[in-house]
């Protein structure tokens, strides 16, 4: 039997052999006092994780640790096992904005400069200067974002090191980022989200939210965009649409959502079943787990109460669609459902639906997501990741 094959059979076996309440990601909030507050993301009920005792603003995730920026610059290490937090190194800006690249942190300041940090040894350089503030970063492969409190975005490739380059123009304080594999959302803080689309090069308004935008995590298709006044919506990504609100303990600074199982998000929710249409999707683990084999599965009948083993929950529940694809590895219907994550953590798959295959299913909703299997491990299952939604019509 082929290595996949068994991955098959052994992960059905598993997955509909138990169940299990583990969950799959926590939203992390940083509040500017130096608190550090985590929920489950669809729940709302927050806990203090932690406190620095000197005000943070900035927070981004790297080999199983949260590394939290302070005004002073002051960069400290909260360890997402033991849930113990210290000072990890300091540079020489206000540390505004966290990004990760190359397995290093990349830390940028009100003063327009970007340092790279080994986060071993906390040794730094300065690679870049925007020459202007910074308030917000993303990284996307080689392509570094930077937004301003001006309005401007600029990019800057880190490959070919050739300085930052004005990307766009908002009509507001760029104050956060979150984006897909070809759009760029910008937060500002006079409550408005606007939307750079990279292949185009046009960045145009979005939607408002109520308050500010400060920080911006997204999650499936859905961002969670929070702000000074407490509020954090769970909105739509493409309409704006406010789906559930949560009020934090205190203001928010920045957020976080630790997927350490995996990540999913596709480009659409939603699809024709007389039309047909194709659905892509982006897969993704951490870098430790490159490499890893993967499952996608799907089902027809929801997330609750799901199916797991003792320490990786699926919000997935068994019905045909989901036996088929664990009993099938998607053939016939999902491209590359079954697979392994490249080097950089990441992976696609499509869902190809004939034009009128499936218009006795309009009106329902499908929901995709993942596993993460390692054949060598004594639990063969070790992650999953949360799942998209997909409506048909």
């Amino acid at each position: 039997m082929k290595l996949p094959d068994l991955l098959l059979a052994s992960t059905a076996a598993v997955v509909l052999a138990t169940t299990a309440s583990a969950e799959a990601s926590k939203l992390y909030v940083v509040a500017p006092s130096g608190n550090v507050y985590s929920a489950p993301p669809k729940s709302g009920v927050f806990t203090l994780e932690a406190s620095s005792h000197v005000p943070l603003h900035s927070v981004v995730q790297l080999d199983g640790a949260l590394w939290l920026g302070s005004p002073s610059g002051e960069v400290r290490r909260f360890d997402l096992t033991s849930h113990t937090l210290s000072l990890a190194f300091t540079v020489a800006n206000d540390a505004k904005s966290l990004a990760v690249h190359g397995g290093d942190l990349l830390v940028a300041g009100s003063n327009g400069t970007v340092v790279r940090v080994d986060p071993d040894t906390g040794l730094g350089s300065t690679i870049l200067s925007a020459g202007q503030s910074i308030a917000a970063l993303a990284v996307d492969g080689d392509t570094l974002w930077a937004g301003s409190p001006v309005g401007e975005f600029q990019r800057a490739d880190l490959a070919l090191g050739n300085g930052f380059e004005l990307a766009g123009v908002t009509g507001g304080p760029v104050e956060s980022m979150s984006q897909t594999a070809t759009e760029l959302y910008l937060g500002s803080s006079d409550g408005n989200v606007w939307v750079f689309d990279k292949l185009s090069e046009l960045a145009v308004y979005a939607y408002p939210v109520d308050g500010d935008a400060t920080a911006i995590v997204r999650d499936g298709n859905n961002f969670l965009i929070g702000g000074s006044n407490g509020l954090i919506h769970r909105v739509v990504q493409v309409f704006g649409s406010v789906v559930e609100t949560y009020v934090a303990p205190e203001p928010v600074a920045a957020l976080w959502l630790e997927q350490p199982l995996g990540v999913i998000h596709s480009d659409t929710m939603y699809a024709s079943t007389v039309a047909g249409a194709q659905v892509d999707f982006e897969l993704g683990v951490p870098l430790e787990q490159a490499g890893a084999f993967y499952l996608l599965l799907g089902s027809m009948s929801g997330t609750e109460p799901g199916v797991g083993t003792p320490s990786v929950h699926l919000d997935l529940n068994p019905d045909v669609y989901f036996n088929q694809l664990i009993n099938t590895g998607g053939v016939g219907l999902i491209t590359n459902a079954i697979g392994v994550f490249g080097s950089t953590g990441a992976a696609t798959a499509s869902l190809t639906i004939p034009p009128g295959a499936a218009t006795s299913l309009a009106g329902m909703q499908l929901h995709h997501a993942f596993v993460v299997l390692d054949p060598f491990a004594s639990d063969l299952i070790v992650g999953a990741s949360d799942p998209v939604v997909l409506f048909l019509f």
